[in-house]
């Protein structure tokens, strides 16, 4: 009965007859080509900075680093979907888009819904195209971002909570207060805009008792969410941090002296090469005591506000300049270069959407309304939505993704506009409200479309310099190089692009280049602490230790914590067999870098070569002993090359290997063995581990053992350069 009734359902409103149905086909059918065109382009796999950081987060997530270490630096609901994600699938970057996209497609539904309790059907379908022809959105899907997420849920959220205030039910008002505490998991500014909510209850009850209630009910719904994750903080951390503990250098980037309203950048020397240690060690070094993540969230907080009341004429302006940038048609990312980008792919170059129309026509809705009195209270409270938003995040730095939870708002706005004016246009007739509003909207458009003097479409640097920089950590020089070089022909103080540009040449062989580009990185960024550590590496090679001293302490100058610098400092002591300062730069290095495996094993591997091997046992076994840095706030993780428990596996792997060398050499072929074999556990493809079993068990007088040994090396490394160091079998 119940099967004939919904057979009797569908073929009375079969949903194939429903334009919603065929827009969101559009929309599935748009991304799907999408991702066939972005699968073919180098870029594919080239996660840059947050993108990269989320899928490292998330593979370890997926591999059972469930609960982490640490309090959250950053809100971690999408990192947690996608983890799981990769836990049943692997750590598949199809997986992480295609989920942006399904996120993406039940957006353009949510879109229709809300636009059609707005302002009807027909501007609800309009909106609804708009959504899933949006380059840009379309574009954020397929990134291992959270903002496209985020806009789902805020958009749900506030569809639920119109329904709610409509139909009177605090069930329903109840789970659109869920809706917004998953919200603030994904990112913790929507918390900011809960007043807005309960001025609504109360707009809609009118009766302080009942709000009251109501209130009180949403309030609790929006903290179930938050409060595991409070929870969890507290647990692994014992810090009260709510959600994540960024908010306070994002702060403080969006006002400093330098602040330029739109990128992540810190006063020198960091600017925009700086790690969560750096932001600990400066909190920590201005207080004179460690912190907990609060604190130094609060500290910066405090600098930002401090920089504020100092020179209040510089924020007005910086403020006003970031409202401009959060209208402007410009979609400037502070991850990958958009522009660049869009170029490349077919289907994002060729729908002619763009931020400057959407906007005048949301403009275009705001000016009829008011004219014609057409506003109501879930209308008013959705425009106010929009621009509370934008101006609680022009107190931070606003770029193209971190604008666009407010899209599908400005779409259901901008459909209404479209619809008048086809309107208007078929009826050959416009009337005084929409001639004005039409007037206004275009000089909203030209308006929006007026660039900033320092940011232009056609700058493509960012782009390069992150693709050069992919180059570089996966090995192709020659090609790092060549994209560095067309970045300094149009600007030689670009920053680190000498830096890396150098750092490319060394590691093709060619110093006195290498050394050129690393003197002009510091003649433009005098206080750049890797281009003197990587000056210092050039005068290592050039035997010239006493130099390679000098610039080593320069760059721990400006970073006491700089693992290359540490290191480099500690070989040339090495070399110029003063163990005196040997030792002295050990503990400095351990003092900086405690936590750190890299700096053990360096530390051990010289010690061995001292034969000191009860010191370099010890440093050893502590580099073995280390645990992987937390994923949720990995330095590494933002930064192409081995990080987490790569990493942490690859030093265990060396520690143990040197332990087994140690160890064979002071005929202790048992433990020798052991420690080989652990190596080889943790990395199958150490050679030299291979040796080491060789070694002991010709020693040991295994022949048997030996012969094994030395088929399964060659076997595995044929032709290899180390396999002439093999024991030999028989006469």
């Amino acid at each position: 009965m119940y099967i004939l009734a919904v057979m009797k359902f569908l073929t009375k409103n079969p949903f194939w007859r429903r334009p919603l149905f065929w827009v969101i086909i559009l929309g599935a059918g748009i991304r799907v080509l999408y991702l066939m065109i972005y699968y073919s382009d180098p870029q594919w796999g080239q996660l840059v900075v947050d993108s990269l950081f989320h899928h490292r987060w998330a593979t370890a997530i997926g591999s059972g680093e469930i609960l982490g270490k640490e309090p959250f630096f950053r809100a971690p609901l999408y990192i947690y979907i996608i983890g799981g994600l990769y836990g049943l699938l692997g750590p598949s970057l199809w997986a992480a888009r295609i989920f942006g996209h399904l996120a993406g497609l039940l957006s353009i539904y949510v879109t229709y819904r809300l636009t059609e309790k707005l302002f009807g059907s027909k501007a609800a379908i309009i909106a609804a195209i708009i959504h899933a022809l949006y380059p840009i959105a379309i574009y954020f899907e397929g990134e291992l971002l959270v903002d496209s997420l985020l806009m789902l849920l805020i958009e749900s959220s506030l569809l639920v909570f119109l329904v709610a205030l409509e139909r009177r039910s605090q069930r329903i008002l109840f789970w659109g207060g869920i809706l917004i505490g998953l919200a603030a998991i994904t990112k913790a500014i929507v918390l900011a805009l809960i007043p807005l909510f309960l001025v609504m209850l109360f707009l809609t009850y009118r009766d302080f008792k009942t709000t009251l209630g109501a209130g009180l009910l949403f309030l609790a719904a929006v903290i179930i969410p938050i409060a595991p994750v409070t929870a969890r903080n507290y647990f692994t951390g014992g810090d009260w941090v709510p959600i994540a503990s960024s908010g306070g250098i994002n702060f403080f980037i969006g006002n400093n002296e330098i602040a330029n309203g739109y990128s992540a950048s810190l006063p020198p020397p960091l600017r925009n090469n700086w790690v969560i240690q750096d932001i600990e060690y400066l909190a920590e070094k201005e207080t004179g005591r460690e912190m907990k993540p609060s604190e130094i969230s609060n500290f910066y907080y405090d600098k930002g506000w401090a920089w504020i009341k100092g020179h209040p004429g510089d924020f007005i302006l910086l403020y006003l300049k970031k409202l401009h940038i959060g209208f402007n048609n410009l979609e400037i990312s502070n991850n990958r270069n958009i522009n660049l980008f869009f170029r490349g792919n077919l289907i994002l170059k060729s729908i002619p959407l763009n931020f400057a129309l959407i906007f005048a026509l949301t403009f275009f809705t705001v000016v009829s309304m008011t004219i014609r009195k057409g506003w109501n209270y879930p209308r008013l409270f959705i425009l106010s939505y929009m621009i509370i938003f934008m101006l609680i995040l022009a107190f931070f730095f606003i770029n193209a993704r971190f604008r666009l939870p407010i899209l599908p708002l400005m779409f259901a706005f901008g459909a209404w506009a479209a619809s008048e004016i086809f309107d208007g246009i078929r009826k050959l007739k416009i009337d005084k409200a929409g001639g004005i509003a039409l007037t206004l909207a275009l000089a909203v458009f030209f308006y929006s479309r007026v660039s900033l003097p320092e940011v232009s479409p056609d700058d493509i640097k960012s782009g390069l310099f992150n693709q050069a920089n992919y180059y570089l950590n996966h090995g192709d020089y020659a090609r790092a190089a060549e994209l560095y070089q067309r970045i300094i022909k149009e600007n030689p103080h670009y920053p680190d692009v000498n830096l890396n540009l150098g750092a490319a040449f060394l590691k093709m062989g060619q110093t006195e280049t290498a050394e050129k580009y690393f003197l002009q990185e510091l003649k433009s960024h005098p206080r750049q602490a890797r281009a003197y550590s990587n000056l210092a590496s050039i005068y290592y090679l050039k035997k010239d230790y006493h130099r390679a001293l000098e610039l080593v302490e320069r760059a721990l100058k400006e970073r006491p914590y700089l693992l290359e610098a540490h290191q480099l400092k500690m070989r040339s002591y090495y070399v110029l067999q003063d163990t005196t300062a040997l030792d002295r730069a050990t503990e400095q290095a351990i003092a900086a870098m405690k936590s750190n495996g890299q700096i053990y094993l360096e530390a051990g591997l010289i010690y061995s070569g001292l034969n000191a091997f009860a010191r370099a046992e010890s440093l050893l076994i502590t580099a073995m002993s280390l645990e992987a840095n937390p994923a949720e706030t990995d330095d590494d993780a933002f930064q192409h090359g081995p990080a987490g428990q790569e990493l942490t596996n690859r030093v265990r792997a060396k520690a143990a290997y040197q332990l087994g060398y140690i160890y064979g050499i002071q005929g202790d072929f048992g433990r020798s063995l052991a420690m080989s074999y652990r190596a080889l556990a943790l990395d199958t493809t150490m050679i030299e581990a291979y040796i080491n079993l060789a070694n002991a068990f010709q020693s040991s007088g295994q022949t048997d053992s030996l012969e094994h040994i030395i088929k399964i090396t060659h076997r595995r490394f044929p032709g290899h350069r180390l396999l002439q160091s093999l024991p030999r079998i028989g006469p």
